[in-house]
């Protein structure tokens, strides 16, 4: 038998954005539900974080997974949804879920709690208790597939960063012959010495910066083998960044998310030529209107101490900026400007 597992869709996620969402149901609709269709798959396991806010959910993303869930219910014969940390109110338990949304829908199910399922897996919802985590599988009769949501010690959450927090790789690797985990948004493989692994499938579309230039998808499991298939995404959006004065393929450019990396410091930078340059970016059609990131060193002189004042973060940046001698009378309110991006963006605005 052969199934279909895909995680942390994150609906609703860049505040709700419009693009966002449209870009994640054109996922579905277009590419994952036709896929699974054309190969006879008649049953899927979402493997949590299906809405991105823990506090509220918005109306229409609301709806638009409502439905969407409606239509893959109709479209295979079961689909089982696993509660991952982002669609629980609270970060220890899971009691409270936004996942109760989707309860009634004829051929889905939730599970807030472990569930054996078919006979082949064990269905395990996020925990933040590794000890717990620990005597509730041991306490299960162990099937040999495990899909949860889980936190891996050594583990690849993003490219480059491993996981400091969880339960030990080995624990998985001892358990079942195949672990297939939601969580962690970087596709990443861990084999065992004895032909067992724990596969982290990643999230079925770019959500963030740090997906830049990794591939997404889901993946299908061949129950009696083991083996696993990986489907990547073909045109959904995708995080990508253009170095001025480089004139990119149009391609690369529309649809996408668009950074565009500027040097100021630069003794040969013209202001009216960047200013057409990115005009010309925006007119290749990215999702969004490019931003602008600054590349280089800008130098400080800090001889003269702003002072412990009690001043706005602005007010602060404002100061920060009129203090750099380098920058031109013109240079520095799109500096400023800048800053103030790149301090909302940390904040998440």
């Amino acid at each position: 038998m052969k199934i279909a597992f895909v995680t942390d869709l994150h609906f609703g996620v860049k505040q709700n954005s419009e693009i966002f969402l449209k870009n994640q149901l054109d996922y579905f609709y277009s590419e994952f539900i036709p896929e699974i269709k054309s190969r006879g798959i008649k049953s899927v396991i979402v493997g949590g974080d299906v809405f991105d806010s823990q506090s509220f959910l918005n109306i229409k993303v609301m709806n638009s997974v409502y439905d969407l869930f409606i239509t893959l219910g109709q479209a295979v014969g079961r689909v089982d949804v696993i509660v991952g940390n982002h669609d629980s109110y609270y970060k220890n338990h899971i009691e409270v879920v936004s996942l109760k949304l989707l309860t009634g829908i004829e051929n889905v199910h939730i599970h807030n709690k472990p569930h054996i399922g078919a006979g082949y897996a064990l269905l395990f919802p996020w925990e933040s208790d590794t000890a717990k985590i620990k005597e509730l599988i041991s306490s299960h009769r162990h099937p040999p597939i495990c899909f949860g949501h889980f936190d891996v010690l050594g583990a690849d959450m993003y490219r480059g960063m491993k996981s400091e927090n969880g339960l030990d790789m080995g624990f998985f690797l001892d358990q079942f012959k195949l672990t297939m985990s939601g969580h962690y948004h970087t596709r990443s493989i861990i084999q065992g010495p004895n032909g067992s692994k724990i596969v982290y499938t990643g999230s079925p579309y770019q959500i963030t910066r740090n997906d830049k230039c990794e591939e997404r998808g889901f993946d299908i499991i061949d129950t009696e083998t083991y083996d696993v298939e990986f489907v990547p995404s073909k045109h959904t959006m995708k995080f990508v960044s253009v170095q001025y004065p480089n004139i990119p393929d149009p391609e690369i450019v529309k649809g996408n998310t668009v950074d565009i990396f500027v040097d100021y410091s630069t003794k040969n930078f013209n202001e009216v030529e960047f200013n057409n340059y990115v005009t010309t970016i925006n007119e290749m059609g990215p999702a969004f209107k490019a931003e602008i990131k600054v590349s280089g060193s800008i130098k400080m002189d800090l001889s003269e101490e702003i002072g412990n004042l009690n001043l706005s973060t602005k007010e602060l940046i404002n100061r920060y900026v009129q203090k750099l001698s380098d920058l031109t009378d013109s240079d520095k309110p799109k500096i400023e400007s800048l800053l103030l991006e790149l301090y909302k963006e940390c904040k998440g605005e």
